[in-house]
């Protein structure tokens, strides 16, 4: 059986038993009586037993370079701005109990899929991956409330939405965790690991043959899991209806040596253990205004943190191997300001980075910034019209390859978005757009594609296009960064 079917099969067994429990009659009243009075009904504050619901978030864009073809997106920064995503979908089951001692108990399931999807490329496929699949315990205690999970999550904090990456702290974990909060401060801590698969970094299985085996068994001859632990902390500097939090944040990554087998006659190669970590800061407000909030970050990164959890570092390494001398500094800002008849959302960052080979003049090392702004005018609680003007521009002291010159690439983009949504404001959704796009990609950004590629050929390019996107009760996205 396939894994899809498997999930389906899964989610059906899920949300069927809580269906059938929500449409249960009542078994004390005489169904001769008719509906009760709304002074007559009442219900317990929870269920009896654990109860089912449901979030997603999820986004979905088709379009056309104008020419016939798919659109193109000219970016030139390892962050560009959402417009252009691709299609991507996260459905939350949230299971939720009441155990002994008071205990709220939470279990949160969330597979999600990306990719073209099958009526766009006629393929019968879908990435999928378990995004969330973690248990949650927690409970009150006079004025702090405490809380302590396990499992694989995403374990994460506020994002730069037009940008669409968190940050300062943003984990995918598979171990534990727990927090404390109080009326005004707060802090949480976790610790995981994780194995990546590819370029026989973390993990090589090699086939092996011995004595009176007719085929190969696979040996697995390499196997060295990273280990992360993770700590935040937050207070109210000011409280009240336009509060001001500062948080602070810690992270640590170690992977131990290890040996990996190379060549046709697997000769031996020694990998050094290497580490990494983050500090970094943010500062936030809301509430001067229905939606409207601000954020500051800086973080500072070091070693395999600079390339995140998730990534094997194969480039600008250190003659020994290791990345533990790469260096990355990260500004960030993100605001939205409504208006009533009209909403400013705003984005921007610039992070420079240094990789961990003695080249001083490398072309990996370079300084990259971007900025966004997306003015919106509502023409009813509904309806509007928004754009985005957004620029992006890397500078490095190397030699750009191709052209065998210094090169500074940069993009300017405006976008026009009729749209309609459910909830008024910037980041109100469910919402539909369509959207036109144009860019302008000076001569160092075109160098970076080949010379048949349309972005390379000309220094304009033009995408038009319908999108939607939602959130809907998610288990690990809160808009704006914005208390629930």
């Amino acid at each position: 059986m396939s894994r899809r079917a498997i999930l389906l099969g899964l989610l059906a067994g899920l949300w069927l038993p809580g269906a059938v429990a929500a449409a249960a009659p009542d078994p004390d009243r005489d169904p001769d009586e008719g509906p009760a009075p709304d002074g007559e009904r009442s219900a317990p504050d929870r269920p009896a037993g654990p109860t089912v619901r449901f979030g997603s978030y999820g986004r979905v864009f088709a379009g056309t370079d104008t020419t016939g073809g798919a659109p193109n997106p000219v970016d030139v920064v390892s962050r560009p701005t959402r417009l252009e995503k691709g299609t991507y979908a996260e459905l939350d089951v949230i299971l939720e109990d009441e155990g002994a001692g008071g205990l709220d108990w939470r279990a949160v399931l969330t597979p999600a899929f990306a990719g073209a999807p099958f009526h766009y490329d006629g393929q019968w496929d879908a990435q999928l991956a378990l995004r969330n699949l973690f248990a949650e315990a927690a409970a009150d205690d006079g004025p702090r409330r405490w809380e302590a999970w396990a499992g694989a999550r995403m374990w994460r904090g506020d994002d730069l939405y037009l940008f669409d990456f968190w940050p300062l702290d943003n984990l995918n974990l598979v171990g534990a965790g727990a927090g404390l909060a109080g009326e005004r401060a707060w802090i949480q801590g976790a610790v995981g690991a994780n194995r990546i698969a590819g370029s026989d970094w973390q993990t090589q299985t090699v086939e092996v043959v011995t004595p009176g085996d007719v085929a190969g068994r696979p040996v697995e001859v390499l196997d060295r899991q990273r280990t992360l632990a993770a700590a935040k902390a937050g207070v109210f500097l000011v409280e009240g209806r336009v509060p001001l939090r500062l948080q602070g944040y810690a992270e640590l990554q170690r992977v131990p040596e290890g040996e990996r087998l190379e060549g046709p006659e697997r000769i031996p190669v020694a990998l050094p253990a290497d580490r990494g970590g983050v500090v970094g800061l943010q500062l936030s407000s809301w509430g001067w205004a229905p939606g409207s909030f601000a954020h500051l970050w800086y973080r500072h990164g070091r070693g395999l943190a600079t390339q995140g959890e998730l990534a094997v570092p194969t480039t600008g390494l250190a003659a020994d191997r290791t990345i533990a001398a790469a260096r990355e500094h990260l500004l960030a800002a993100a605001a939205n300001h409504e208006l009533g008849r009209a909403s400013l959302l705003f984005g921007a960052w610039l992070r420079g980075y240094r990789d961990a080979d003695e080249t001083t003049d490398d072309w990996d090392d370079r300084i990259e910034t971007a900025v966004a702004l997306q003015p919106t005018l509502w023409l009813t609680e509904w309806a509007g019209l928004a754009g985005e003007l957004s620029h992006q521009r890397f500078v490095s002291a190397g030699i750009e390859p191709a052209s065998a010159q210094p090169q500074a690439p940069a993009v300017t983009k405006l976008a026009l978005m009729p749209l309609i949504q459910a909830h008024p404001g910037s980041m109100g959704r469910p919402r539909i757009r369509l959207q036109y796009v144009y860019s302008r990609a000076n001569a160092g950004a075109r160098w970076l594609f080949a010379e048949e590629d349309p972005r390379f050929q000309s220094a304009h390019q033009h995408s038009v296009g319908v999108g939607v996107e939602w959130w809907m009760n998610s288990a690990s996205y809160r808009p704006g960064g914005l208390p629930r």
